[in-house]
């Protein structure tokens, strides 16, 4: 007898980590700025502003 074929997996969980490196990117924005000097948090959210520009350009070329 063959084996059932597996329910696809929801998108939010196929991209669970996009979602949570995105999340906390927004976390890190609002509670930086009570802990974190300028020039760190500066250099931490220019790293994730360029994470999240290869995440989206991922996402669009997967799109096609």
């Amino acid at each position: 007898m063959a084996e059932p074929t597996p329910a696809p997996r929801p998108w939010w969980h196929k991209n669970a980590w996009k979602i949570a490196y995105f999340a906390a990117g927004i976390l890190f924005i609002g509670l930086s700025r009570f802990f974190v000097p300028f020039w760190p948090r500066f250099i931490i959210l220019s790293a994730w502003a360029v994470g999240m520009a290869l995440i989206f350009i991922r996402q669009l070329e997967a799109g096609k």
